[in-house]
């Protein structure tokens, strides 16, 4: 009989967020760096290298917009996740407690008569 495929554990969230993070900081290093140079630079040099700083600076933007949407979504699937699963474990105590209280009454009415 075949086993069941097993499911592999997915990259922990937080790691990948602060790798993502680390990722753009260099990016935005970098992107000083080349705004500098082209602070120094003269002519058409100049010209180009603010070009690419803009553009990188649009992408840099767009990515960080991005991030912190995921992690908001991420975020809200956690409280949801999170509120859902107290609302389950207060349904079950209650049960649970319902339950203790049901058998104490039946074991108290049988030892009367």
């Amino acid at each position: 009989m075949a086993e069941p495929k097993r499911r592999r554990a997915a990259p922990a969230v937080g790691k990948r967020i602060k790798e993502l993070e680390q990722r753009l900081a260099r990016l935005e290093e970098m992107l000083a760096d080349v705004r500098a140079q082209a602070g120094r630079s003269t002519g058409a040099t100049r010209v180009r290298l603010e070009r690419v700083a803009e553009a990188v600076a649009a992408r840099i933007a767009t990515a960080r917009e991005t991030l912190t949407q995921s992690i908001d979504r991420v975020s809200e699937a956690l409280t949801t996740s999170r509120e859902r699963i107290e609302r389950e474990v207060s349904l079950l105590s209650r049960g649970i407690r319902a339950g203790v209280r049901a058998g104490r009454a039946a074991y108290r009415s049988r030892s009367r008569k």
